[in-house]
């Protein structure tokens, strides 16, 4: 078992803190085909996979291309207003050259920060889910004992 080491790129620093950063692999089992891949944090502080050389990335449902190039804008943050392919949601926008000389530009959600609307929306299924279930049972009491009125 051999080790591998890494090549970091110039990271991106978004203004909440995540980074995303390209790095450049070699080691055993690595070569010119998938030595290279994006990197990113995600909102627990776990570095995570974007994407990387050598492996399948579904293009459109069902279609897979390998991918034998990849890029993503760098240089900058959000912070100072230029341009940056990592936003403050956490989405990180690549290119991927195929092995098919195909190629697109990406956006990863895979880091992504969920927006307030998603939260929202979550929140007014639950409570939905529960006034219909309280309504069918009215038997079934989903608040804690402490959180239950009682008669006085």
């Amino acid at each position: 078992m051999g080790s591998t080491t890494a090549t970091f790129g110039i990271p991106l620093l978004n203004s909440v803190s995540q980074v995303a950063f390209r790095a450049f692999l070699s080691g055993n089992s690595v070569n010119g085909e998938n030595d290279s891949g994006i990197w990113a944090v995600d909102r627990a502080g776990l570095i995570r996979l974007i994407a990387r050389e050598g492996d399948s990335l579904e293009v459109t449902p069902g279609n897979f291309r390998t991918i034998a190039s990849i890029g993503f804008l760098g240089g900058t943050g959000n912070g100072e207003g230029g341009v940056s392919g990592f936003n403050d949601v956490g989405q990180l926008a690549f290119q991927a050259i195929f092995t098919d000389g195909t190629s697109g530009i990406f956006v990863s959600n895979l880091v992504a920060i969920p927006e307030p609307a998603t939260w929202i929306m979550l929140m007014l299924g639950l409570q939905a889910i529960l006034f219909w279930r309280n309504r069918v049972r009215p038997d079934l009491n989903f608040l804690p004992n402490f959180l239950t009125p009682t008669s006085q």
